[in-house]
């Protein structure tokens, strides 16, 4: 173990190391083939009895049953029935509020409590210990994400810097996509020459064709591992061929932590000892092997705030359960039809994430959900549902924000509606870019 990791273990995250090693002892004696699921039963039955809203589910004989006695939960639930979701009989130590990050427009906030906190952190430490062959404490990365500080201009933390000083670690930004910032990004990563690149999937994609397009050489990692967005066939490749490393996917949502990881073999395990997750039909019943539906998930260590057959808006198949050549006794999920983050090209030529429209709006809570349009290169429509109160003039903080990263000569239009239909899949994205947007119209045949 190098110095700068045995300080972060033993010094610096001692506590927050010593409760995540008790979580992965725990994982280490879990049997993914016990049915039912341990933790599943103790979480319905915590529910039932602890969480205002899921007492209405009561079978009435003080047993949990099945947990197809629970109705889907959505992201309006989750607005509309707050504090109801939360625990009224434990105490609130350690209790964090979050918002969401998915690709609806329907800003959501939710709780996680600290044992939530250290299964997050367990799991994903599991994922890169058992099924990618790396400690994430000791070996040099460059994370490559949506960052509000590097956005903004704000100044990381110390906390935070410390923590990548110590976990040798570089953390670049994934909203603006100028040639200057492709540029450092690649000088970023010749210098501190990682054993691991985690980043966002479009992200990597796009910074790969930068650098073919240039002709440029960059330092090949042990592996990449992509995350929050769907990971196409396509991107995989071109990924693989510049970087010249092995490209795996890890699949979770802020809610309820991380579901899924995939192994050396391409198969995406379900991270069944976190999160207890269902493929179903419109009417919230499990499809057959070989069908697509809607995943939902069901957190199995947040106390504070169980969310139970919670609907991520993500499709994927059902597959046919077979042992797996990577020794993994872990179900799997089958192909995704998940999220795809949108960038939109400003009038400089520069590209804006499509996620941090969301950033931008969550915390308007004069705007119920809504959907960003890029109808052209200088023009943003902002088609919203409004709340139930809405102030007057509430538009420019936002305005002058998105002006900021789309340029001055952007002009932003605000439309109420009264509902934001979903796409024929059943999605709701935050964001359509120019690109999107005239693709939809040549398909309809609008000019």
């Amino acid at each position: 173990m190098s110095m700068r990791g045995w300080i972060s273990r033993n010094f610096w995250k001692r506590a927050r190391y010593r409760a995540t090693e008790e979580v992965l002892r725990e994982i280490a004696h879990f049997n993914p083939q016990t049915t039912p699921n341990p933790y599943l039963l103790s979480t319905l039955q915590q529910a039932l009895e602890e969480v205002p809203y899921y007492r209405q589910f009561s079978s009435g004989n003080g047993s949990p049953g099945s947990i197809e006695q629970f109705p889907l939960l959505t992201r309006q639930h989750l607005q509309n029935q707050f504090a109801d979701l939360q625990n009224d009989q434990i105490s609130r130590n350690g209790w964090r509020g979050h918002g969401t990050s998915g690709s609806m427009g329907t800003p959501v906030a939710f709780i996680h409590d600290a044992i939530q906190h250290n299964w997050v952190r367990a799991t994903e430490m599991w994922y890169y210990q058992n099924m990618v062959g790396m400690d994430l404490t000791d070996n040099p990365r460059v994370i490559i994400w949506s960052s509000s500080e590097l956005l903004w201009g704000n100044k990381m933390d110390l906390s935070n810097r410390i923590n990548l000083y110590l976990s040798q670690a570089d953390r670049l930004g994934a909203t603006l996509f100028t040639p200057a910032e492709f540029s450092e990004t690649v000088r970023v990563i010749n210098r501190r020459r990682p054993k691991l690149i985690q980043g966002y999937a479009r992200c990597l994609y796009e910074i790969a064709r930068y650098i073919q397009a240039n002709n440029l050489r960059v330092h090949a990692p042990d592996v990449i591992v992509t995350t929050a967005e769907n990971l196409l066939p396509e991107m995989r490749a071109l990924i693989e061929e510049i970087f010249r490393a092995p490209v795996r996917d890890l699949y979770g949502t802020r809610e309820v932590g991380f579901i899924a990881g995939q192994c050396s073999h391409g198969r995406m395990h379900r991270f069944t000892f976190n999160v207890h997750s269902e493929i179903v039909n419109d009417q919230g019943n499990s499809v057959a092997v070989g069908e697509t539906g809607e995943v939902v998930v069901t957190s199995l260590h947040n106390r504070a705030m169980p969310l139970i057959r919670y609907s991520v808006s993500d499709m994927a198949v059902e597959p046919h359960q077979t042992n797996c050549p990577c020794g993994s006794r872990l179900p799997t999920f089958g192909d995704f039809g998940g999220r795809m983050g949108d960038y939109f090209p400003t009038a400089k030529g520069n590209m804006v994430y499509g996620f941090h429209f969301f950033r931008i709006l969550r915390d308007e809570n004069w705007i119920q959900s809504f959907l960003i349009v890029q109808t052209k290169i200088d023009l943003i429509e902002v088609r919203y549902v409004p709340a139930a109160s809405t102030p007057a003039g509430p538009t420019h903080r936002a305005e002058e924000r998105i002006r900021l990263v789309m340029g001055e000569e952007c002009r932003v239009i605000w439309t109420p509606v009264d509902q934001l239909p979903p796409t024929q899949a059943g999605k709701r994205h935050y964001a359509i870019s120019l690109p999107s947007y005239q693709a939809q119209q040549k398909r309809s045949g609008t000019n």
